[in-house]
């Protein structure tokens, strides 16, 4: 269920709250003994949306406190299968800051910046690959898994109208990405290091939006980077996967 209100101060700024609530629900893991709870989650959110000099500029902010209740995590057997964990109480709150400008006609910028502060308040855990003799450990205090506490993004994009051929759009676009735990336990091993991205395309429209053609890369840098990783049983390598490399290509896309 959700419940919310809005209240316009005036025609380009205005404010709203909410809460809701959610589930997740619970069940059974052929190589797990014991089934797992359904997830609870209650969420508060408070925020403001406006528009500025005559809506060439866009700014939005918002507050968010979520509450779980037996939230489901990840975890590994002693035997190296998955298995599904219920955290008892997990508090999440954070902000986000949104800003799009265009100060010209045909240049438009766009930002965003995020705090996250996450927090395990119950969760009884047992570390079954790296430290299985310590047994079962309190958790609490402990951060999220893939929870980064701070996030950016920029934007620039250029428009150049073409007549009755359509229209040209360049946008280029970079993120960077605070550091991170990969699992519950927040070891050195669970460490995710920070990373950036940057993106570029070239995109042309035709006048009547039916068609569109854009050249595009992805990662420009070539960055390697970490999404995921987890220590393997038994020996000092770590399990990880990476985000894509430099990517590029052609899309033509055709709209009925």
């Amino acid at each position: 269920g959700k419940i919310g209100v809005n209240y316009h101060i005036d025609e380009d700024v205005m404010l709203y709250a909410s809460y809701s609530t959610g589930y997740k629900s619970g069940g059974y893991n052929v190589l797990q003994a014991t089934p797992y709870d359904q997830e609870t989650i209650a969420a508060y959110e408070l925020g403001l949306k406006s528009l500025w000099s005559d809506g060439k500029v866009q700014a939005n902010v918002s507050a968010f406190y979520y509450d779980y209740t037996d939230k489901q995590e990840l975890g590994r057997t002693p035997q190296e299968f998955a298995e599904i964990l219920n955290a008892g109480e997990v508090t999440v709150w954070g902000v986000e800051l949104e800003a799009s400008a265009r100060p010209t006609p045909s240049l438009s910028i766009d930002a965003s910046v995020g705090y996250l502060n996450t927090e395990y308040d119950e969760f009884i855990s047992r570390d079954n690959v790296l430290n299985p003799a310590l047994g079962f450990q309190d958790l609490a205090g402990n951060e999220l898994v893939h929870a980064p506490e701070w996030k950016f993004s920029l934007g620039l994009q250029h428009e150049w109208a073409l007549g009755e051929v359509g229209q040209l759009v360049a946008r280029v676009d970079a993120s960077w990405v605070d550091e991170q735990f990969s699992r519950p336990f927040n070891l050195s091993e669970d460490h995710v290091d920070s990373y950036n991205r940057t993106n570029a395309q070239l995109r042309w429209e035709s006048q009547d939006a039916l068609w569109q053609a854009a050249l595009y890369v992805q990662n420009l840098t070539d960055e390697d980077t970490i999404d995921n990783q987890i220590p393997n049983n038994g020996s000092d390598f770590l399990l990880a996967t990476y985000l894509p490399p430099r990517t590029y290509g052609l899309e033509i896309t055709r709209r009925f």
